[in-house]
């Protein structure tokens, strides 16, 4: 038998919240001051709905639950919570 590892206070996000651009690489978006703002993230494993963020977001950081590519850093939004 082979022990199966595991974490404790990992930080997850949905896998609708990244994307990947044109060099993969991972990104969310955070809403400042009313406009997009792109974050670069790397990442650990996921699950069929969770990816592990193992740099780039700090706890308690507000991104954009569904993105698509509409999207556009800088682009303006409003907040529905």
């Amino acid at each position: 038998m082979e022990k199966i590892g595991s974490k404790e206070d990992i930080l997850t996000i949905p896998l609708s919240s990244f994307m990947e651009d044109e060099d993969d690489n991972m990104f969310v978006y955070t809403v400042e001051n009313g406009e997009l703002k792109k974050i670069e993230i790397t990442s650990g494993i996921n699950s069929d709905d969770m990816l592990e963020v193992t740099s780039g977001l700090e706890e308690n950081m507000t991104i954009v639950k569904e993105v698509n590519s509409t999207y556009k850093e800088g682009m303006r939004v409003e907040i529905n919570k």
